[in-house]
């Protein structure tokens, strides 16, 4: 017999990998966001400079880790966790971005369709997701709450990466919900 078939393998093409990364780019709804890169990040101040830094080692680190970034509106909180996803995504991940607003809007519009559990369950299982703006404008709306820990808690349990960023302080952010902000701060 010929034995050259037994003794070869398959070898991935490195075009394989990058029309994936190009497909989950498409699919994970950072449009113009795709544009940011750290390097292109101008901190502004010591504060924003030390996001900036962490922003890179976290990249270089490949953890598995969360990254959380907190603060006041127009500190590049959202161009850094952009740039995050950019990295992760040419490294073949498959991310998802959702703005928390955006999402509260569409599971409540959805929910009258039925399909607000698919957008929820697609939040917990993706492989890395990007959540901006963490309870803006819903803090109070209990409901949303519970959405937020069902999707939050999932990805805390099964150590799935997630990226957060949030115009909340911790302290703010555990008035609101001190056990959502719990998981948040332990990963």
């Amino acid at each position: 017999g010929d034995n050259s078939i037994q003794n070869s393998y398959l070898v991935e093409c490195k075009c394989k990998n990058k029309r994936k990364a190009i497909l989950n780019a498409k699919n994970s709804g950072l449009h113009e966001l795709l544009e940011h890169r750290v390097s292109n990040y101008k901190g502004y101040n010591k504060t924003t400079l030390e996001a900036r830094n962490l922003a890179i080692k976290y990249i270089q680190s490949k953890s598995q880790d969360w990254f959380v970034l907190l603060g006041q509106s127009g500190s590049g909180k959202t161009m850094l966790c952009s740039a995050i996803c950019n990295e992760l995504l040419n490294q073949g991940k498959e991310v998802v971005y959702q703005s928390w607003n955006t999402f509260v809007s569409g599971y409540k519009h959805e929910l009258r369709n039925a399909d607000g559990n698919k957008m929820i369950e697609k939040l917990q299982t993706v492989e890395i997701l990007y959540l901006d703006d963490l309870f803006k404008g819903s803090q109070s709306d209990f409901d949303v709450k519970n959405i937020a820990y069902d999707i939050i808690n999932y990805r805390y349990n099964n150590r799935l990466t997630t990226i957060i960023s949030s115009e909340y302080t911790l302290n703010e952010l555990i008035d609101i919900d001190s056990a959502i902000t719990g998981r948040i701060k332990q990963r």
